[in-house]
This record gives structure tokens, sequence and C-alpha cells, in this order.
């Protein structure tokens, strides 16, 4: 999870120097690994910790989020994790991983069910991977 962070919080200041503002969405509870990125935060609510709320809210909360924050842009670090099926803005996101795609029985059915079937349609949404 710290790689995860790292990569984010390098990517938050990398996108200061070319864009005007940067807002940053984040989970409960993670708010301290970002203490002075200087992007506007919006925190998503206690639910998500569950992958079921998670998978709920990145499908009707963040896209109501990117129409009423007037985002530009939405761009998903970990799209190989979680995507959206819609946004009223253009989506951007980094796959790092279809690994899982390959590792019989890791996974219960429910989730072996998520990651071959709809985290590659929802990744076939993007605007650009």
């Amino acid at each position: 999870m710290l790689q995860g962070l790292f990569f984010v919080a390098n990517l938050i200041s990398c996108y200061q120097d070319v864009f005007l503002t940067v807002d940053l969405i984040v989970a409960r509870g993670e708010e301290s690994a970002f203490p002075s990125s200087g992007a506007h935060r919006h925190l998503a609510p206690r639910f998500t910790r569950n992958p079921l709320g998670s998978l709920a809210w990145h499908q009707v909360g963040l896209p109501k989020l990117c129409a009423s924050a007037d985002l530009d842009v939405l761009f998903l670090p970990a799209a190989n994790r979680r995507g959206v099926l819609w946004s009223p803005v253009p989506t951007v996101g980094t796959v790092h991983d279809f690994s899982s795609l390959h590792v019989r029985g890791k996974y219960d059915r429910a989730r072996d069910l998520y990651i071959t079937r709809v985290l590659p349609a929802l990744v076939r949404r993007l605007d650009h991977v």
C-alpha cells in the first residue's frame, strides 16, 4: 500500500506543475498520507471501505462528485482495481497489473467474476489507459 500512496503523491506533485488545480479524492483514514499535497481534497464516504460499497460509490457517487466539483478529467491511478461505467468527464486510468487473471482459485467466485469480467469491461470504457 505504501508504494501505491507514494505513486499517487508523486503524481500529484507532477500534475501540480502542469495543471492549475488538482482535486484528490481520498478514502477516509488515508488523509494523512497526503498532508502537504496542496490538492483540493474530497473524502470518500466510510462505506467505501467495504468492497460492495466501494463498487457502488465508484459507479454512482464518484460520477456525481466529478460533476459537482466541476472536474475536467478523472484520473484513476489503479484502474485495474476500480473503474467507472460512466463519467461526466473524460477518464484516464493506469492499469498496473492483470496477473490476477492468470491465477485460478486465488479468490472466491464473486471476486473472480469481478476480476475476470467486470474489471476488463470497465478498463475498456476508459478514454485513455
